[in-house]
């Protein structure tokens, strides 16, 4: 399985960067009707959240709901 990994640059005193470094998330693309997707973001607005902060909810209670 593949996730693409943020990476963040730590720079030098010239701000040039130096190295890298793998974080702890990863990038999960996601394809969505339009619709849902429109939905989606009319939801964030209500619940004043991110669109991000409602799906990790999500994936967290599918998660909690079906443990191997």
């Amino acid at each position: 399985m593949f996730f693409s990994a943020f990476v963040s640059q730590s720079p030098d005193s010239t701000g040039r960067s130096t190295e890298r470094t793998v974080a702890d998330v990863v990038e999960l693309p996601l394809l969505l009707p339009k619709e849902r997707a429109e939905e989606l973001l009319r939801l964030s607005k209500r619940r004043n959240q991110s669109v991000a902060q409602i799906l990790r909810n999500l994936v967290d209670q599918a998660l909690i709901a079906n443990p191997e």
